[in-house]
């Protein structure tokens, strides 16, 4: 049984990289609905077992977009040098985390300086705290929303080259259709139109990957989260 964070941000990154051959199935069956039946119940069955993949491809690539981003979001924004909360808001979080977390002291501003990599550590043991915490989809909604935004870019841009490849093969097996039209015939003419405004459709679809789906779009959705789970530390209570 998929949960709602499985389907939306497993299961649909991987329909929408799997949307292209069906685009294709269908045009080359022209309509034959029994074959279409078979792809179709096919490409359910293909799009649970590629969310399973996009999950370990979006995880596997996570820590080049770490890198990028010098650090998790949840772990950057706990550092005094960071400057993306409030720092009245950044402090209230220190002190409350001190409180939540059982054992832990947290960095001072000369601390961090001293031994970045410690007091990172640091960072990511209280956020793996409110993690675990944060279990509740019904009293976290919100951040549950934030979570499955999250994954779901995620997941396509830890796709994207396996999307393009798709996306390249789907334009040219459409438009190869087109060498075994007689265009003397009207009802061809037609079909030909159709066929290449869904060529064109696949063609928009290949834009949005190369341009849209990017470390900097999975980072809006990456901080968005990020601060929804510090802001966590308001409502919890020390246990």
């Amino acid at each position: 049984m998929l949960d709602r964070y499985a389907l939306a941000a497993r299961v649909t990154p991987a329909i929408i990289v799997l949307l292209p051959v069906i685009v294709a199935v269908a045009l080359w069956t022209g309509g034959d609905w029994p074959k279409m039946l078979v792809a179709a119940v096919s490409w359910a069955g293909l799009s649970f077992f590629a969310g399973q993949i996009a999950r370990d491809q979006g995880k596997r690539r996570e820590r080049e977009l770490w890198s990028l981003w010098h650090g998790r979001p949840t772990t950057r924004f706990l550092r005094h040098a960071d400057s993306t909360i409030p720092k009245p808001v950044q402090r209230r979080y220190h002190a409350k985390l001190r409180e939540l977390v059982p054992g832990v002291t947290m960095p001072t501003a000369e601390d961090e300086k001293e031994s970045p990599v410690s007091a990172d550590e640091t960072y990511e043991s209280c956020v793996m705290y409110l993690l675990e915490q944060t279990r509740d989809s019904k009293r976290f909604s919100l951040l549950l929303g934030e979570n499955i935004a999250y994954g779901f870019r995620r997941n396509l841009w830890g796709m994207k080259a396996a999307a393009i490849v798709i996306l390249v093969v789907s334009i040219a097996a459409s438009a190869a259709k087109l060498l075994f039209y007689d265009l003397s015939e009207p009802i061809r003419q037609q079909i030909v139109v159709i066929d290449l405004a869904t060529i064109l459709f696949l063609a928009l679809l290949f834009a949005v990957w190369v341009v849209r789906v990017s470390p900097n779009w999975v980072m809006e959705a990456a901080d968005a989260y990020a601060v929804r789970l510090l802001s966590c530390c308001d409502v919890l209570d020390p246990q």
